[in-house]
């Protein structure tokens, strides 16, 4: 794990870590504080979830690495939809958030690990990549959204019957800041989908549609919540119109789409197993000149729609989108690549 540096491709390594890191949040809630230092939680395919505590900095200053979890178990108490047949190894976490509680709630992509580690100039590697194909051309529906509790030390399965749950943002970003998160907007990659699962009532853990045929592979998810509505000048009651308004808690998501496809070929894929083994059988290099790498990051409204569609198609600048973080200001977009090194940023 590294910072960036100040010249373009360098940085600074600040922990070492036994497996590839996948997912990142920054933890600031009470439980995570460590002598005025920060706190990171990794998602480590291959590995687990482990936290990379940061101490202030200084001459001696030495991250201390904690694995927090690596394993995960179905709890009929808390989600009884979940069956028992859940529980089981953390083979492949991805996507990662951390509520004000202090809760963490991550992806666990596959019921398979990566690709066994390979020593190549003294680091260790991890291909994720090739893993995921698997997961595509098999079809397999062995995702899992996880909830880790620092307090307790216990892990318990959210959701399952994914193909391939990806990134992952709280419904309502402001409710989950308190601790009082509802939802979970996931990327569930090779459905071509974004879906929401509920915490709480009756259909917690119960995956649901949310945004549907988009216009790729989605990996992964940043939302956005609404800006401060200005107080009315009006006594009147509020309108029906102004009602559901307020009812929206994020005004949009951004999602990064790894590879571009057409809802018909997205649909033909998912539906027909022969055609995934065949595609399976074309080398990659064959697929990068048929399928060159794409930029694309899309707004998806809080209704589920398209809104907005960035694209790069060279792929020069921001090829296979991996992910997509807006900073504070709202002005800039960061990406992270699935093939490539460094990040890629965009001027909204």
């Amino acid at each position: 794990m590294a910072v960036p540096g100040s010249t373009p491709g360098a940085g600074e390594i600040i922990a070492r870590l036994p497996g590839r890191p996948l997912g990142i949040a920054v933890d600031d809630s009470a439980a995570a504080a460590v002598g005025g230092g920060r706190s990171l939680v990794v998602a480590l395919a291959g590995a687990g979830l482990y936290r990379v505590s940061l101490p202030p900095p200084g001459p001696s200053s030495t991250a201390v690495v904690t694995q927090l979890t690596a394993y995960a178990s179905a709890d009929p108490a808390q989600f009884p939809l979940v069956p028992a047949s859940a529980s089981g190894r953390i083979l492949y976490a991805n996507g990662v958030l951390v509520s004000g509680s202090g809760a963490i709630y991550f992806t666990d992509s596959i019921a398979a690990p990566p690709a066994p580690p390979a020593r190549s100039l003294g680091i260790q590697a991890f291909d994720t990549f090739s893993t995921s194909l698997g997961s595509l051309f098999s079809g397999d529906l062995g995702g899992r959204l996880c909830r880790h509790d620092p307090s307790t030390g216990k892990t318990v399965v959210v959701s399952t019957g994914s193909w391939f749950s990806n990134g992952i943002a709280f419904s309502d970003s402001r409710a989950a800041a308190t601790g009082n998160e509802d939802a979970i907007i996931m990327c569930e990659t090779f459905s071509a989908r974004l879906v929401l699962a509920p915490l709480r009532g009756p259909d917690a853990g119960r995956i649901q549609p949310f945004a549907r045929s988009l216009p790729g592979y989605c990996d992964g998810v940043f939302g956005v919540p609404p800006s401060p509505a200005p107080p009315s000048s009006s006594s009147s009651s509020p309108t029906i119109a102004a009602a559901a308004a307020a009812a929206v808690v994020v005004d949009h998501f951004w999602v990064s789409i790894n590879s571009k496809l057409t809802a018909a070929g997205a649909t033909a894929l998912a539906s027909s197993p022969p055609l995934r083994w065949a595609a399976s059988r074309v080398p990659q290099q064959v697929v990068e000149l048929v399928a060159p790498p794409f930029g694309l990051v899309v707004r998806v409204d809080s209704g589920g729609r398209v809104a907005e569609s960035l694209q790069d198609p060279t792929g020069a600048a921001v090829g296979r989108a991996s992910s997509a973080v807006l900073s504070p200001d709202g002005r800039t977009l960061f990406t992270g690549s699935l093939t490539r090194p460094g990040l890629a940023y965009i001027r909204l």
